[in-house]
């Protein structure tokens, strides 16, 4: 877990803090744990008073540093390898809630448009917090939209209100994908 969140550090952190900025004061988000998801929590001290509801573990230093944000853990069964809460607790917990942010990551984004993961466990949790947000972002650097990675579709770019992303899409795509979605590049 640790590589994936050093991996491209500063491209995630810059997407990170740009993230921060569309947090209100009063807001309940919902943050998954993808490692650029993880750059969010560092940066999200100057929000005003939040509430964030989270399946990362990793996260839980961030946050306790943070006397500004009030958190919630989803539960579910412990992943040790990637530090974070999945399963059908988790899906059955988020199901019931309702969020005015969410803000998911992305193992690749390919050619069409299709947000993918690793796994069809994790593609179903991210599919079932993909719909509990009135605005959804999707954080992921560029070099995720040309990526190998990922096996299972969650979603697609046009199920989000932005894509906060970072330059270097290539022209072609970058023109194809915000006929999807609204993308500001950091």
């Amino acid at each position: 877990y640790h590589q994936r969140v050093a991996t491209h550090f500063d491209l995630k952190e810059a997407v990170g803090r740009a993230a921060a900025r569309e947090v209100k004061p009063g807001e309940v988000l919902l943050i998954n744990d993808g490692s650029t998801c993880f750059h969010l929590a560092a940066h999200l001290g100057a929000c005003g008073v939040i509430t964030v509801y989270t399946n990362s573990i990793a996260m839980i230093p961030e946050f306790n540093r943070l006397a500004n944000v009030r958190l919630f853990l989803t539960g579910g069964e412990y992943h040790r390898d990637m530090f974070f809460l999945g399963g059908s607790l988790l899906e059955r917990v988020i199901e019931m809630l309702k969020f005015d942010k969410v803000f998911l990551g992305a193992d690749a984004v390919d050619a069409r448009g299709q947000c993918l993961v690793d796994d069809p466990e994790t593609a179903r949790t991210t599919q079932i917090m993909l719909r509990t947000g009135r605005r959804k972002i999707l954080l992921a650097d560029h070099t995720k939209a040309a990526s190998a990675a990922g096996r299972v579709v969650y979603g697609r770019l046009s199920d989000f209100d932005a894509w906060i992303t970072t330059q270097g899409l290539p022209v072609a795509a970058k023109r194809f994908f915000k006929t999807m979605t609204h993308i500001k590049e950091v």
